[in-house]
């Protein structure tokens, strides 16, 4: 028998062959590894992007945080809460100031001040005034003036 015959027998089960062994792979398991490692690149694809747009999303609060900080000191306001938590009630101090930087420091509790001082009863009531349904429809619509605002002084 030549080398040739010998591989076209050998290719069903293990053999030697040339003093080497070989088993043929089956197309089953060939495919399972190959579908099994694109699941994995996927997650690891899709987890990476999470990653990035929560680090963006916390980069721009954070950025938010820190112009109102400085817009606080620039009027006046005591910037940090006192030992209990509670805001200086000095409101007043912060007309000028963009509610949706207020909101990214102080909280909900401490903008719904702020708007009561602004001669909103609460959340719903502004809200219901400025034509927003909810807060996060508020909230994402002055993020993304922020980020025009922002586009506009980079260039």
């Amino acid at each position: 028998m030549n080398n040739y015959q010998q591989m076209q027998s050998a290719s069903r089960t293990y053999n030697r062959i040339l003093e080497k062994k070989y088993r043929k792979k089956e197309r089953k398991k060939m495919w399972g590894k190959r579908i099994g490692t694109l699941a994995l690149i996927t997650g690891l694809a899709v987890s990476a992007n999470i990653s990035y747009e929560t680090l963006k999303a916390h980069h721009e609060k954070v950025n938010l945080m820190h112009a109102a900080t400085a817009e606080m000191i620039d009027v006046g306001y005591h910037t940090v809460p006192d030992a209990d938590g509670n805001w200086s009630q000095d409101y007043y101090l912060l007309d000028d100031i963009d509610l949706i930087k207020i909101y990214a420091l102080m909280g909900k509790e401490a903008t719904e001040e702020v708007l009561q001082a602004r001669g909103y009863e609460n959340w719903d009531d502004f809200l219901n005034q400025e034509g927003y349904e909810n807060r996060a429809q508020w909230r994402d619509d002055e993020l993304e003036k922020q980020r025009e605002n922002n586009k506009e002084k980079q260039l």
